[in-house]
């Protein structure tokens, strides 16, 4: 019998996490021990690992032999990057991790619930276990879309006076140029700060206003976004008219990588537009930082879902799997 080539080994060590995942490709702040220690599920985390190198790592929640979803949007393969390395090279090695990935899942587990990260898009290994078992053990509960956008190609921004000439203006929806070129006139004043009494009390107003029930531990949260801050994971950024708060966006930042966790506005109206404003300066703070994408996370519902995709990123899908060994 070969000896696998891989072996999967559990982690407890937070410190060890947190370093690899500053080294992989996808960097998903929803894989960081900030968000994993804080959850109210129970989890745990596992490295792929080649002799003593480490590949890939993931995190699963878990309920005696069920792995259930929790309440985090993603549970991620994390993928060391690879450089100096060709593509198809990249891709064997990739097929290889998600292959040794889906067989511990089928030989540790009843059944449950995973959900990929925009990352893991080759789902064949999990199509071929299916078929040398005859039967259908994995199988697409359902497929969701985020949008990626790629901050190389943007300037950076000194004032709002600038975007109409910024090289990613023309990669803005219609409705979006409208906004802009309605509120050049109107001088917001955006600055980096950290408020979690202006954010908590913003997103209890936007639920309390839409007539919709807090489906949040907004204290929970409050707990993970305090402790990234603290680790410099996180940034946020608020508009300002006349020393008044309007808006906020938050966003979770791991090496080049950033993925918007939260946004509000205190007022609903559809003629502020504090907002889109403040996403848009978002984005040239975060080049500054030497963050190169940003994931805009939430593009499922119609609203926000052609709100996020006004700011010209790419849509990318990501998959949640169930399956039943």
């Amino acid at each position: 019998m070969n000896k696998p080539k891989y072996e999967i080994s559990e982690v407890n060590s937070n410190s060890e996490w947190d370093l690899f995942l500053e080294k992989t490709e996808n960097q998903n702040i929803y894989s960081s021990s900030e968000f994993l220690k804080n959850n109210t599920k129970p989890l745990k985390k596992f490295f792929i690992k080649k002799k003593d190198e480490i590949f890939a790592s993931f995190h699963l929640f878990v309920d005696d032999k069920v792995i259930i979803l929790g309440d985090k949007i993603y549970t991620p393969l994390n993928f060391k990057y690879f450089t100096k390395q060709n593509p198809s090279s990249v891709k064997y090695k990739k097929f290889e991790i998600i292959d040794e990935y889906a067989k511990f899942i089928k030989d540790n587990f009843h059944s449950g619930d995973i959900c990929l990260d925009h990352s893991t898009n080759d789902l064949r290994p999990f199509n071929w276990i299916n078929f040398d078992e005859k039967k259908k053990i994995f199988f697409i509960k359902e497929v969701r879309y985020t949008t990626i956008i790629e901050l190389k190609n943007n300037d950076i921004l000194s004032s709002y006076d600038e975007i109409v000439n910024c090289k990613s203006y023309k990669n803005f929806s219609r409705s979006l140029k409208q906004q802009i070129s309605k509120t050049l006139d109107f001088k917001f004043d955006f600055k980096e700060n950290y408020d979690d009494v202006f954010f908590q009390n913003t997103l209890e107003k936007t639920f309390k206003t839409q007539d919709k029930t807090v489906d949040v531990d907004i204290n929970l949260l409050k707990k993970v976004y305090n402790d990234l801050y603290k680790n410099k994971k996180l940034f946020m950024f608020i508009n300002y008219d006349n020393n008044k708060k309007l808006s906020y966006c938050i966003f979770g930042v791991i090496g080049k990588n950033a993925l918007y966790l939260n946004g509000g506005r205190v007022n609903n109206s559809n003629d502020d537009t504090s907002l889109s404003h403040n996403l848009i300066m978002s984005l040239s703070a975060l080049k500054k930082k030497g963050v190169e994408t940003v994931d805009l996370e939430g593009i499922n519902s119609p609203k926000r879902g052609f709100w996020k995709l006004g700011f010209g990123g790419k849509i990318k899908p990501y998959y949640h799997l169930s399956f039943k060994s």
